[in-house]
């Protein structure tokens, strides 16, 4: 039969268990969660990039019929020119300006402007800064993107610079665009999504790499390849909210072990409630006869292998009816409950008191080193029984008759003991009356 202290135990044990368990199972919600929430974000930013990557490379590539135009017709007239320009123009939503250099030298813009018509014959060359950024697109024979610049009218824009190159290898000139970088931004979404992300995107191949949105951002958790012609930038986020435990799912798994452990105390303690009442004596406490039997014969078994000593007696109230009919069942049943604490009381640790019927109690000692022990054990317990006892405003003598049984002197078998302890009871009983 369990011990409380075991029931504690395992309902602790289980517990503790069930709240890993249930812990184990928020946390994994909680990874799902977060594996759900980083998906999210992932698409977002992927859309993202591709709408960035989508609306600076259908306006580069505009800018690319022209280059191919001139290629084709490097002769052609100047109004024919001006009338692609203005196509291109009017066919893109961020093109701001479209500027041809035939050798290099400003020749024409659109739209001409009072604000840009100042730059009208300005050679390259002789300007340092852009000179370089010429020098590189002519040689890389190749588009190069500059920027982001701040342009005069407010806002931030782009330029891309094409060197065109004729058949035979000549160059021709430059063909540039100015692309309003803010509308791009706007358009694509980046300004919107930079209330749940701090963004950057950058070009890496630059000094000044920033293109748009914070100037730091010490660990991106996202980093996106955005590819615009031959240039590969980074459109780099981090969420501006990280994901955030649920105290309610850790509250009801605590609840769910708490409840578990209850459960499992309260079936352990009302299973070891029947247990006891299944081996012991509801009124006394004492255990009863199926449990004495079971210990008996555990002791006899002990005694057969190495013959170690013990002594069973076999106790029995005188008068004890005479109680009942006197003062009532209560008083009865308290003298009862009085006898058995003070054989408990009397009795060693490991002796054995029981209750086996109305006012019948048995005592098993075992490891007795002499049969004066045994004397002095009938002596202890028929003294501490006989004493006084004052019950309900009632001072009582209850006297008693004691038998004893040792094993050798008959059967050798739990029955056989018992019933020889209560004809030596009866015996004395019998004496005591005559």
């Amino acid at each position: 039969m369990l011990r409380p202290i075991w029931l504690w135990l395992t309902a602790s044990l289980v517990f503790l268990a069930v709240l890993v368990l249930a812990e184990y199972v928020v946390r994994l919600q909680e990874l799902h969660a977060r594996e759900a929430m980083r998906a999210k974000q992932m698409a977002s930013l992927t859309e993202l990039r591709t709408a960035i990557e989508s609306d600076l490379n259908a306006t580069l590539y505009l800018g690319g019929g022209l280059v191919s135009f001139i290629r084709a017709r490097p002769d052609a007239s100047q109004g024919d020119i001006d009338a692609l320009m203005a196509d291109i123009y009017h066919n893109s939503h961020h093109l701001t300006h479209l500027v041809t250099s035939p050798n290099l030298v400003i020749r024409d813009i659109y739209p001409l402007t009072p604000s840009n018509a100042n730059v009208l014959g300005l050679d390259y060359r002789k300007v340092p800064a852009q000179w370089p950024a010429v020098e590189a697109a002519i040689a890389a024979r190749r588009t190069v993107i500059d920027g982001p610049v701040r342009l005069v009218q407010g806002g931030t824009a782009i330029i891309s610079r094409t060197p065109v190159f004729l058949p035979g290898g000549k160059l021709w000139g430059m063909v540039g665009m100015v692309l309003d970088l803010d509308a791009v931004l706007a358009d694509s979404g980046f300004h919107r999504l930079s209330s749940q992300f701090a963004l950057r995107l950058v070009n890496p191949d630059k000094k000044d790499s920033l293109i748009a949105g914070v100037d730091k951002l010490p660990s991106a958790q996202f980093n996106l390849p955005v590819r615009v012609l031959g240039d590969t930038w980074q459109l780099q986020a981090s969420p501006l909210e990280a994901p955030s435990s649920s105290l309610l799912s850790h509250a009801v798994a605590l609840l769910v072990a708490l409840l578990a452990a209850i459960m499992v105390y309260l079936i352990l303690a009302e299973h070891r409630k029947v247990q006891f009442l299944a081996h012991h004596d509801t009124l006394t406490g004492l255990p009863n006869r199926r449990h004495f039997i079971g210990q008996l014969e555990q002791v006899l078994s002990q005694w057969r292998q190495r013959r170690r000593p013990f002594a069973l007696f076999y106790l029995d109230l005188n008068g004890f009816k005479g109680i009942n009919d006197q003062y009532g069942h209560q008083m009865g049943d308290a003298v009862l409950v009085e006898v058995a604490k003070r054989l408990r009381q009397a009795a060693r640790g490991h002796d054995l008191v029981a209750r086996i019927g109305g006012d019948e109690f048995v005592l098993l000692l075992s490891d007795l080193a002499s049969t004066k022990d045994a004397d002095d054990a009938a002596r202890r317990f028929c003294l501490a029984v006989q004493k006084p006892m004052s019950l309900q405003g009632h001072t009582l003598v209850v006297k008693v008759a004691i038998g004893r049984a040792r094993p050798g002197q008959g059967r050798d078998d739990a029955d056989g003991l018992i019933r020889q302890a209560d004809m030596a009871m009866y015996r004395q009983k019998t004496e005591l009356t005559s």
